[in-house]
């Protein structure tokens, strides 16, 4: 069968980047601030294509982040009041741009790299892993805070990405540190559904930038200013699965405690062990119905990886909607750690 594409090994004879196999999505970055107390408000972001995924976050750590949707050129916030959000946009098919003059862009099938001066992807930076919940009797993980090695210098909020090992939910998630300084996050075990949980929660956190060195075998990628924009030794973190606009819709059996109604909604998920989800724009910040804020806890409640479980409190039934317009990806790494 014949082959069409780019393949760089390193000096160990592992691939480092084939773009006959893997799909690279390319990204561009931006933020919309709301216009006040209207409650559905549209921006128009021309770079919003018909193949476009797009990500929104709150520029405040575990700020209130707003339900989103989109259609071509325009995004749509749910109660943004006057905060400021990232908007990341993400191509299936990559995003051919007059400003895009240096990097890589090859094709091979359905397959599609892009790598360049206006689209950059999400490369791995720092990553690990920790226990969460029930320990036994009297004892449990409800909390934990995660410090990188070293911080993180990037401006823009690195994409943090979760994984269980077993059944478990989690929610308030909440990066440390602030632009240029990113130093952890903070995370929290969610009990609604079992208070005998116990779970290892994986993660890894991506920049959209380039940190690896050369060394002698590698295909290095500069812009126009000489900068590096991507080099093989980079382990790319790659979106796994492309979800629709409106994917997050009820589904399940709600939960009521003697404060909250939980309303619980599902997202088809891959079936894969492997795939992680993005924690920034899921459970990065609580709901607000216009008068109070609510979390969103995610997670597996089984061993049934088909779809992703989430929850959305409130102080009453008639509170849940047809979907809850949290955006977000499975995506794993290129390469093994």
């Amino acid at each position: 069968m014949a082959l069409y594409g780019a393949r760089t090994k390193d000096s160990a004879g592992v691939v480092t980047l084939d773009t006959t196999v893997t799909t690279v999505r390319s990204a561009y970055t931006t933020r919309v601030t709301g216009r006040g107390s209207t409650v559905d408000q549209y921006f128009a972001i021309p770079q919003i294509k018909a193949s476009s995924f797009v990500v929104v976050t709150p520029v405040n750590p575990g700020g209130e982040l707003p339900a989103a949707w989109w259609t071509t050129g325009q995004l749509q916030l749910r109660r943004p009041s006057t905060g400021t959000f990232n908007v990341t946009i993400l191509e299936y098919n990559g995003l051919p741009d007059k400003v895009a003059l240096y990097g890589l862009r090859t094709r091979n099938g359905s397959s599609f790299t892009q790598i360049d001066n206006a689209n950059r992807v999400l490369t791995l930076a720092r990553n690990g892993a920790f226990t969460m919940g029930f320990l036994g009797p009297g004892s449990a993980v409800l909390d934990r805070t995660v410090t990188f090695s070293s911080p993180i210098t990037t401006v823009d909020q690195p994409f943090v990405f979760l994984n269980l090992d077993s059944p478990g939910m989690v929610y308030k998630f909440t990066m440390r540190g602030s632009a240029g300084n990113w130093t952890g996050f903070s995370l929290s075990w969610w009990p609604g559904v079992s208070n005998t949980q116990k779970f290892v929660v994986s993660w890894v956190a991506g920049v959209f930038g380039s940190s690896g060195s050369a060394g002698d075998y590698a295909l290095r990628l500069r812009d126009e200013t000489g900068a590096q924009i991507f080099v093989t030794t980079d382990n790319l973190i790659l979106m796994n699965g492309f979800p629709s606009n409106d994917r997050f819709v009820r589904s399940g059996s709600d939960l009521a405690d003697p404060q909250y109604y939980w309303t619980s909604y599902r997202m088809p998920w891959t079936s894969s062990a492997q795939d992680y989800f993005l924690a920034n724009s899921v459970i990065g910040g609580p709901f607000f119905d216009g008068s109070s804020s609510y979390d969103n806890p995610v997670g597996f409640i089984g061993t049934d990886r088909s779809f992703l479980q989430a929850y959305s409190a409130a102080n009453s039934q008639t509170y849940g909607s047809a979907n809850n317009g949290r955006t977000l990806f499975a995506a794993r790494l290129m390469r093994p750690i």
